[in-house]
């Protein structure tokens, strides 16, 4: 950028120097135009006004007054080379004129239409208050950005994040409550009543297959079942010889011959 920067304003010195030589000439062209001015302007009185040459003449015996011819040619053409002279001299300035127009212009684009010069104008101003180079402000400029700004950005990244991370949504209060004549943080002895044993014995002959009962439905299938007197089931002799029958050829086995009462 700074390249850029010494690019332009050495174009635009260029261009400064041009328009400056085309206005030295402006002015030279002006000058000579103004005393060819006054150049025709007093030939043209010469003519309007001739030399009388005055004479004795022997035969007429009088002075005879006349003009020079001689004298009025002369001064008929000098008039005309000078305003030649005058014309030629108008081209010139034109041309002139023109040129430093165009100058005119081309600096006029190059200060407008540069966006480089518009981003620079402070650090430009800088480099002639200081009286350094355009590189060595942009330098400045550039560590000052890395040790001071980028930092801080940081810093500023960092606040806000924590400033987020500490609003939190309110969660509703947990309200705990101990019976009356007991404290907290504090273990106490766990009292099992018989009709809590009865329950756990119920359950654990029952099995848990994960199906929850209400408090009341609860209470009265453990009352039937506690209700329900137990059968005595009759007692085989499991060391007494039962007869085996043995299948027949086909298949089947035999049914044993029923007893004929006597």
């Amino acid at each position: 950028t700074a390249t850029k920067s010494e690019f332009l304003d050495k174009s635009l010195a260029v261009l400064q120097t041009k328009q400056n030589r085309f206005e030295e000439q402006k002015t030279d062209l002006n000058i000579e135009k103004a005393q060819l001015n006054t150049t025709i302007s007093d030939l043209r009185t010469s003519l309007s006004n001739p030399t009388s040459v005055s004479y004795w003449d022997e035969n007429s015996q009088s002075v005879i007054t006349t003009t020079s011819s001689s004298t009025r040619r002369a001064l008929q053409s000098e008039l005309k080379t000078t305003i030649e002279d005058r014309d030629n001299l108008n081209l010139k300035l034109e041309a002139v004129m023109d040129s430093v127009m165009r100058i005119d212009t081309e600096l006029l684009d190059l200060e407008i239409g540069n966006e480089e010069q518009r981003e620079l104008g402070p650090l430009k101003y800088l480099a002639e208050t200081t009286g350094k180079e355009m590189g060595t402000v942009v330098n400045w400029f550039l560590l000052l950005i890395v040790f001071v700004f980028d930092p801080l950005a940081i810093a500023l990244v960092v606040a806000a994040n924590f400033a987020f991370a500490q609003i939190k949504r309110k969660e509703p209060e947990v309200k705990m409550s101990v019976p009356k004549g007991m404290k907290f943080n504090k273990s106490y002895p766990l009292d099992i009543t018989e009709e809590d044993e009865k329950r756990m014995d119920i359950i654990g002959q029952n099995g848990n297959d994960g199906i929850h009962y209400d408090q009341e439905e609860m209470i009265k299938k453990n009352e039937t079942i506690l209700a329900t007197p137990k059968k005595d089931l009759p007692k085989e002799d499991i060391y007494k010889e039962k007869p085996v029958t043995k299948p027949d050829g086909h298949g089947r086995t035999p049914t044993p011959p029923k007893k004929k009462n006597l």
